[in-house]
C-alpha cells in the first residue's frame, strides 16, 4: 500500500513536469524543412491519399478509386493551438492538375469547426486561397482535416501541391486584401457601357446616362489603382459602382409590365412577359441545385444529374441563398447561376435564412422563439437584418450577363409560411408580423438597396394552405408578389385521392393567380426517393394536362439529389428513369435547349403546328367503333373532314385534347369499310396547318391481334403436357421441358353459372416470377416489375414458393358462362441457374376445384414469344362522304386585347344562344339570342370593359351545346 502511494506522487510529479501544448495567436507551415510533422492520412484514407514532402512543398498524390470512401481525408495537427479569435484568417497556396473542390475543415477548442472550400482549377499555376473563419468566438484551432471532392464516388486522380500554409496572425496583410469584387465590378460595368445605347427606343437608355455610368466607372478605377488602400475602400467602391448599374439599368426604356419594381431590368421584365406568353403553352422543368452535385458525385459545377439521364439541363434552377449569406460556396453558386443564365436557363433563389444569432432556420433550432418580431423595425435585431439585406443585395447586383447586364432572379422568400417548421412559419409569429417583414424586405431591396432584377414569389404549402382554400390567409399583398407559388410534397404510396387533392389544389391556386393577373408557378414538388416510379407523366404531368387551367402552371421545379436516400430526380440507373425519359421526351415540357430566348422580346408566332405522333396510314382498325390519337408540338385545336378543306371549312372537330398536346377523335365504320380522313391544326393563335395530315382507314375487325392469352387464340400447334412442370435435368416434375428464359402455359376450364361465383383462388407452385391472365386480362404479376412483359424480361428476383391469388372484384368480371381460360407466363430470374417449378390449383370460395394439381396445360417453350395471330381478312368497300353538322369554325385571335372574332357553322336554321362566364363559372354578359339561318356564321367580340383574364364561353344551337375558353390580354 505504501509502495503504491510512492509511486502514484512519483507520477503526479512526472506530469506536472510534462510540456502542455503551447498556444501562439499564429503559424506558418511552408514545409521549407521537408518533414510532415504533424500530417497524416489516417488508416484507409491511404488508398486516397498519398502524402510527400516534395522541393519545399506538401505533395498529395490523389487517386479516388472505387474502394475510397467518400470522406476519406487527411489532416494536420499544429505543433502549438493557434487562437484566430483576432485573426479570424487562414490562407493557403495550392496548385493543382485536377479539378477538384477543396474543403478545409477547421477544428476549435469549444467543439465548434467550420466548414471552408474553394474551387481548384486544373490550370497546374499557384494560386492563394482565403478563407474566413466563421464558427462563434472564442477560435482556438487545434487541428484541420482537409478533402478532395469531399461526398462523392466518383473516380478521379490527379496531383495537388500545397505550400505557405498561414494561420491568424501570420496571415500577410497584401493576402487578406480582396480586390477581386472590385475588379469583376469594373470588367460588368465596362461591358454594360460597351453594350448599351442611347435613345427612346425599347432598349435604349436616357441621353446622358452612358456619361454618369462612365464617370462611375473612373471613380472605381481610380480606387483600385491606388497603391495604399484599405479593404473597406474596395468594399466601398464595389458597392458604388454596383449602384451606378442599377440606377443606369433602372433608367431604360421598355415595356411597361405589372411588376412589383416599376424599375425593373430590362431583362427582368422580358423574362416575366416570356413566361406569360409560355404558361399556357409549356411547363418549365426545373431542380434546386441542379448542377455542382448528385447522387454519388459533387465537386463538378458543370454536371447535372438530370443531364446525366436525359441529355440536357433543366429549363429552370433553384439555388440558396444561405450558401451566400454565410460564405458558403459564394463563388461556386454565382458559376452555376452565371453558367446557367448564358445557356439560356431561368434562375430562382430560396432563402433558408439563419436566425440573427446563427442557429438555424428550423423553428426548433430557436426554441420556437419569434426571431420575425427582432428583424422588423424597432426589433432588437434589425440593423443586423438590414446588413444582412446589404449582402444579399450584393450578389444579386454583381450577378451579371456577358455584356454586363443584371442577371434576373426569382426570389422566393421565406417559403412554406403557412406551416409551423421554419421561424418564419405559422405559429412562429403573428400574421401581421409576417407580412410586415416580406413588405420590409421587399421594399428596403427594391428601393433603398437599389436592386432591380428580381422577381418576387410567395410560396406556402399547398396542404397547409387547405389544398389552395386558404392561399391567401398569410399574404403580404399583391403589390408585393410576382409570382403566386405552391410547395408540395407527396408521401411514400401516392394514392389517386391524392393525385386528385393535388390537381385540384393547383386549380384554386391557378384561378386566384389569374384573377389577380400573377404567374402560377409549382415553386417545389416532388416525392423524396421517387418510389413511384411513373412520378412525372402519372402525377406531375397528369395534374397538369388533364385540367384546363393547371396547364397555366409556368414552371414546377423538384427539390435536390443529395444521395441514394434523399433525392428526387432521377439519376443513371434508378427505376424512374424511364418514365422521366418520357417526361423529357413530351412535348408539354420544356428543358434548357427547347427554351426560346427567355430575356429578349417577345418575337411573334407564325409558324403552325406540327403533327408530331399519329397513325400511319394505311390505319387499320380492327373494330367497327374505333379512335385516333394524334400529337402535336404545340397547344393546338384539331378538326378533320373526309375531303381536303381548308381548316375553317372541315366539319369535324377531334372530341378530346383540344387546345392540348395530345387529341383523340372516336370514328365509326363497317366491316370492310376503307376511306380516308384529312386533318388540320391551328394553335392558339390562329396559325394553321398549309396542308391536310391525310390518313388511310381500312376497316377489318378480322385483322385484329390475337394473343396467346386470348380466349379466341388457336391452340392448335402447342403440345400438352401434365403438371408439375421442370426443366431437363432438374429431378422433380412430371413434364420436363428444354430451360428457356420464359415458358408459357394455359388451360380452359368450365363455368356453369357464373353468378354464382363471388371469389376464385389460384393456388401457384412457381420458381423466380410469373403473370396470370383469366379470359385475356392480366389480374395478378408475382416479382416481376411494371410495363410490358416480353420473353426477355426477368424475374426481379431469386426466389420460389406456393403463392395464392384471389381473383375477385372487377377481375372476377372477365368470367363468363362456358368455356374460360387461365393462362400464366413462368419468367426466370437473371442471377438464378434456370430452373423451373410450376403447378396450380383454382378454387372457388366454396372449395369447388376448377382446375386440380397435376392437370393437363398446353405449353409453349420454344425460346420466345409465342407469335400473334389474326382472325382473317375481308373484302374492302369505299365510304361515302358525311355531312356537315353544327360546329365552331375558329377563335381568332386568342389570345386577343379587346376584340375577337368567333366563326361557326349551323347545319339548318335554328335558334342560337351565346353566353361569357368568367374562370369562377359566373355568367358575365349574354352575347347572343335569336334565330339564325344555316351556314357560316362570323361574331364579333367587344370585351373592351372587361378585366383580363381567362373566359369560357357556351354556344347553344338547338338542344347542342359548343364550349370554348378565350383570353383577354389588355
Amino acid at each position: 500500500m505504501h509502495f503504491m502511494k510512492h509511486l502514484l506522487c512519483i507520477l503526479t510529479i512526472c506530469f506536472l513536469f510534462l510540456p502542455a501544448r503551447a498556444q501562439v495567436t499564429g503559424l506558418v507551415e511552408n514545409f521549407d524543412d521537408n518533414l510532415l510533422d504533424g500530417w497524416e492520412a489516417p488508416g484507409d484514407a491511404t488508398r486516397t491519399f498519398e502524402l510527400q514532402a516534395v522541393d519545399s512543398t506538401l505533395q498529395i498524390q490523389y487517386h479516388r478509386v472505387a474502394s475510397s470512401w467518400e470522406w476519406d481525408n487527411f489532416n494536420w495537427t499544429p505543433p502549438q493551438k493557434v487562437d484566430a479569435t483576432a485573426q479570424p484568417y487562414i490562407t493557403l497556396r495550392v496548385r493543382s492538375d485536377v479539378v477538384s473542390e477543396l474543403t478545409l475543415k477547421p477544428i476549435y477548442d469549444n467543439g465548434s469547426n467550420d466548414w471552408l472550400q474553394a474551387m481548384l482549377p486544373a490550370d497546374g499555376q499557384w494560386h492563394t486561397y482565403r478563407f474566413e473563419l466563421l464558427a462563434p468566438a472564442p477560435r482556438v484551432l487545434n487541428r484541420i482535416y482537409f478533402y478532395l471532392d469531399g461526398g462523392t464516388t466518383v473516380p478521379k486522380s490527379g496531383t495537388v501541391y500545397f505550400d505557405d500554409l498561414r494561420l491568424a496572425d501570420s496571415v500577410r496583410a497584401a493576402d487578406l486584401l480582396d480586390i477581386s469584387q472590385l475588379e469583376r465590378a469594373i470588367n460588368a460595368a465596362q461591358a454594360l457601357y460597351q453594350n448599351s445605347t442611347e435613345g427612346d427606343q425599347e432598349g435604349q437608355f436616357p441621353t446622358g446616362s452612358k456619361s454618369q455610368l462612365q464617370a462611375a466607372i473612373h471613380q472605381a478605377q481610380a480606387v483600385f489603382n491606388q497603391e495604399e488602400v484599405s479593404q473597406q475602400e474596395l468594399d466601398q467602391a464595389t458597392w458604388d459602382l454596383y449602384d451606378a448599374c442599377a440606377r443606369f439599368e433602372a433608367s431604360v426604356n421598355g415595356p411597361a409590365v405589372p411588376l412589383v419594381d416599376p424599375k425593373a431590368t430590362l431583362q427582368t421584365r422580358y423574362l416575366y412577359l416570356n413566361l406569360d406568353f409560355l404558361k399556357d403553352r409549356a411547363l418549365l422543368f426545373g431542380m434546386h441545385d441542379a448542377t455542382g452535385y448528385g447522387v454519388g458525385w459533387s465537386g463538378d459545377d458543370d454536371r447535372s444529374d438530370i443531364k446525366d439521364v436525359c441529355g440536357d439541363f433543366p429549363a429552370f434552377y433553384s439555388e440558396e441563398m444561405y450558401k451566400v449569406t454565410r460564405h458558403r460556396e459564394e463563388e461556386r453558386v454565382r458559376y452555376r447561376m452565371t453558367s446557367a443564365y448564358q445557356r439560356g436557363g431561368v434562375l430562382s433563389m430560396c432563402w433558408h435564412q439563419y436566425d440573427p444569432q446563427g442557429r438555424g432556420f428550423y423553428a426548433d433550432d430557436v426554441n420556437g422563439e419569434n426571431v420575425v418580431a427582432t428583424l422588423l423595425p424597432e426589433g432588437q435585431y434589425h440593423q443586423q437584418y438590414k446588413e444582412k439585406l446589404k449582402s444579399v443585395a450584393l450578389f444579386f447586383k454583381s450577378l451579371r450577363g456577358p455584356k454586363g447586364e443584371s442577371i434576373p432572379v426569382i426570389f422566393r422568400l421565406y417559403h412554406e409560411h403557412n406551416g409551423g417548421w421554419f421561424w418564419w412559419g405559422k405559429g412562429r409569429c403573428s400574421t401581421e408580423q409576417f407580412n410586415a417583414l416580406w413588405r420590409f424586405t421587399v421594399e428596403y431591396l427594391r428601393d433603398s438597396l437599389q436592386v432591380h432584377n428580381l422577381l418576387y414569389a410567395i410560396s406556402p404549402s399547398l396542404n397547409q394552405a387547405d389544398w389552395g382554400r386558404n392561399y391567401k390567409d398569410i399574404f403580404p399583398g399583391e403589390d408585393y408578389v410576382d409570382v403566386y407559388g405552391v410547395d408540395h410534397y407527396f408521401g411514400d404510396v401516392i394514392t389517386n385521392p391524392d393525385r386528385e387533392n393535388f390537381k385540384q389544389g393547383l386549380t384554386r391556386i391557378v384561378q386566384t393567380a389569374l384573377r389577380d393577373q400573377k404567374l402560377p408557378a409549382l415553386t417545389e414538388v416532388g416525392q423524396e426517393g421517387l418510389d413511384t416510379p411513373d412520378f412525372f407523366t402519372n402525377v406531375l404531368l397528369w395534374a397538369m394536362v388533364s385540367d384546363s387551367l393547371n396547364n397555366y402552371y409556368s414552371y414546377a421545379a423538384v427539390w435536390r439529389n443529395q444521395d441514394i436516400n434523399h433525392h428526387f430526380a432521377p439519376y443513371p440507373g434508378h427505376p424512374s428513369v424511364p418514365d422521366f425519359l418520357k417526361f423529357f421526351n413530351d412535348p408539354y415540357t420544356l428543358f434548357e435547349s427547347d427554351l426560346p430566348d427567355m430575356y429578349a422580346p417577345l418575337t411573334a408566332d407564325s409558324l403552325p403546328p406540327e403533327f408530331v405522333a399519329f397513325p400511319e396510314s394505311p390505319f387499320v382498325a380492327t373494330d367497327t367503333l374505333f379512335f385516333i390519337s394524334i400529337k402535336t408540338d404545340e397547344k393546338a385545336f384539331l378538326r378533320y373532314d373526309f375531303q381536303d378543306l381548308p381548316f375553317d371549312s372541315m366539319a369535324h372537330e377531334f372530341s378530346e385534347g383540344q387546345g392540348r398536346l395530345e387529341h383523340r377523335t372516336t370514328l365509326h365504320g363497317q366491316q370492310g369499310e376503307r376511306f380516308s380522313i384529312y386533318v388540320r391544326a391551328s394553335d392558339l393563335i390562329g396559325n394553321t396547318s398549309p396542308q391536310s395530315l391525310h390518313i388511310e382507314i381500312l376497316v377489318d375487325t378480322l385483322q385484329r391481334p390475337v394473343y396467346w392469352f386470348d380466349l379466341k387464340y388457336d391452340l392448335s400447334d402447342w403440345p400438352k403436357g401434365k403438371a408439375p412442370f421442370a426443366f431437363e435435368g432438374q429431378s422433380e416434375g412430371q413434364t420436363k421441358l428444354v430451360p428457356v428464359r420464359t415458358v408459357y402455359l394455359r388451360r380452359n376450364f368450365t363455368i356453369e353459372d357464373k353468378t354464382q361465383i363471388n371469389k376464385l383462388a389460384a393456388i401457384i407452385n412457381y420458381d423466380n416470377g410469373f403473370a396470370l391472365y383469366l379470359n385475356g386480362r392480366e389480374i395478378h404479376r408475382e416479382n416481376l416489375g411494371e410495363g410490358t412483359l416480353s420473353y426477355s424480361t426477368w424475374a426481379a428476383t431469386n426466389s420460389d414458393g406456393v403463392k395464392q391469388v384471389l381473383i375477385e372484384d372487377s377481375d372476377l368480371a372477365a368470367l363468363k358462362n362456358g368455356s374460360n381460360v387461365l393462362a400464366i407466363e413462368i419468367h426466370q430470374a437473371v442471377e438464378d441457374s434456370f430452373d423451373l417449378k410450376f403447378d396450380l390449383k383454382l378454387i372457388t370460395a366454396s372449395y369447388q376445384t376448377l382446375i386440380d394439381y397435376q392437370a393437363d396445360w398446353f405449353y409453349y417453350a420454344e425460346g420466345g414469344e409465342p407469335p400473334v395471330q389474326k382472325l382473317g381478312t375481308v373484302s374492302v368497300e369505299e365510304r361515302k362522304i358525311l355531312p356537315y353538322r353544327f360546329r365552331v369554325v375558329n377563335q381568332y385571335p386568342n389570345p386577343f386585347n379587346q376584340q375577337t372574332t368567333l366563326s361557326y357553322y349551323l347545319p339548318g336554321t335554328g335558334k342560337v344562344e351565346l353566353v361569357l362566364y368568367n374562370v369562377m363559372g359566373q355568367r358575365v354578359k349574354n352575347v347572343l339570342q335569336g334565330l339564325q339561318s344555316a351556314g357560316l356564321h362570323r361574331l364579333h367580340l367587344n370585351l373592351s370593359g372587361f378585366p383580363s383574364g381567362v373566359y369560357f364561353y357556351r354556344l347553344q344551337y338547338g338542344k347542342e351545346n359548343v364550349f370554348g375558353k378565350l383570353i383577354l390580354i389588355k
